[in-house]
């Protein structure tokens, strides 16, 4: 995919996703309207006596020019107040709720197609500066689809420089690209199916002229005895030996060819797993201030530009005593905002795992997802529950991965995962047990 490609779908994407939080907004809107005509709905008489003139003024502006016929209504009811009771007042409350979705509908698209009428524009302008920029700078096209994602879709370059320090990290610690790797669990990248060989012990019947017996062998098998150990069970004086013999597994059996186990592979084509969501636990306390907060950030930028190519959710949860939970490809802004935070407080690991429980265990979709800690992992462990919630969510195929960014007392986590990595920072190296 070219810079220019990469650039259009990216500021695209960005207009999905504000479209769908305009969707919201009116949804929210609309709640609130329906809501007061369903106060309205249940006011005793006396109180639409008393109100129903200042009501249908306030709807006047909004609401007239979609339908609601204020003038109608108003002479209705002060030429009979009864027209307040029943059919006037039940058909003016639906006429209001129409109007409503109409206007709601209305003012919607038209806030689109303002967003959309300066796509085009801003597309075509970007695709100019960028790759000039790109290439005045050397900018490798990792480093751009990385940063480009952080970005909004709008294009920066003080932003831009300042994410290409994070992403360098990367370079500095091969670790990151091989648990971001980790964390995209599929068994083809290319295709839906992948190749799987199936192995084990099966019987099979070898092609033979001659007899099916191969031979003799001991058992317990009263179907395949020897004719001498048939004899034994029919003497009375020998019956105890046979039973003993039985007992031990100890008689004397005709070994057959069909019943000879032989090693079988098969090979099989199965669905490949999905890519699941990705959860990713940052630590945000104190002692993550310097290398080990680039590192989380570096992480961050890289895990984003994947969950973009696969379409998978990513949600960060920043913690350290509260927790700070953001779903990054929604909400990038508050991303850029995350990364001129510093590092600061106590860690606990108690709400952040409440809250990763609450994702796995409300979101069908969040099963079999990749929970990522990125964390020192100088905490104490938390309550047992907590810790057993961990091991079944992993039993049910939510993968826990935790990437360590100095070294901890004592390795107290590791049961609980399937794998912590550690980061080899000069520091700790030098000074570090």
């Amino acid at each position: 995919m070219t810079v220019e490609e990469v650039i259009e779908l990216n500021i695209r994407a960005q207009f999905e996703i504000a479209v769908g939080q305009k969707q919201l907004f009116y949804q929210s809107r609309n709640q609130v309207i329906l809501g007061k005509i369903a106060e309205a709905q249940d006011w005793t008489f006396q109180k639409r006596l008393s109100h129903w003139a200042s009501l249908l003024e306030s709807l006047r502006e909004e609401f007239e020019a979609y339908g609601l016929d204020v003038n109608f209504y108003s002479n209705k009811f002060s030429s009979n107040p009864d027209n307040l009771k029943d059919i006037y007042w039940d058909k003016f409350l639906i006429d209001w709720e129409k109007a409503n979705a109409e206007k709601l509908q209305d003012d919607l698209s038209r806030d689109i197609q303002t967003q959309e009428e300066g796509i085009e524009a801003l597309i075509a302008r970007t695709q100019v500066s960028v790759p000039k920029y790109l290439e005045e700078h050397k900018v490798s096209e990792n480093e751009f689809v990385q940063i480009w994602g952080t970005m909004c879709g709008r294009w920066n370059a003080v932003d831009f420089e300042r994410i290409r320090s994070v992403v360098r990290i990367q370079e500095k610690y091969p670790i990151l690209l091989e648990v971001a790797k980790k964390m995209g669990r599929i068994a083809d990248e290319e295709s839906i199916l992948r190749f799987s060989v199936a192995s084990g012990n099966t019987q099979q019947v070898e092609h033979s002229t001659k007899s099916d017996i191969k031979g003799i062998t001991v058992g317990d098998n009263l179907n395949q005895l020897l004719p001498l150990e048939l004899t034994q069970a029919s003497d009375e004086e020998m019956e105890d030996l046979f039973l003993y013999k039985y007992a031990t597994k100890n008689l004397q059996n005709f070994s057959h060819r069909s019943e000879v186990l032989k090693p079988t592979r098969s090979l099989h084509i199965k669905p490949a797993r999905q890519k699941g969501p990705m959860i990713l636990c940052l630590d945000t306390s104190g002692s993550m201030v310097g290398q080990p907060e680039l590192i989380g950030h570096s992480m961050m930028v890289k895990l984003l530009e994947i969950a973009d190519a696969q379409n998978r959710p990513l949600y960060m949860i920043a913690f350290s005593v509260s927790v700070n939970p953001i779903d990054l490809r929604k909400e990038r802004a508050r991303m850029q905002q995350f990364f001129l935070k510093t590092s600061v407080g106590d860690t606990d690991a108690t709400k952040m795992m409440e809250k990763t429980f609450s994702l796995l265990d409300g979101n069908p979709e969040y099963r079999s997802a990749d929970v990522l800690w990125i964390t020192d992992f100088k905490m104490p462990l938390v309550r047992k529950d907590l810790l057993d919630n961990m091991l079944n969510h992993r039993y049910d195929g939510t993968c826990f991965y935790g990437l360590r960014t100095g070294l901890a007392a004592e390795p107290v986590w590791e049961p609980y995962f399937d794998k912590i990595y550690d980061v080899a920072i000069p520091h700790f190296r030098k000074y570090g047990k």
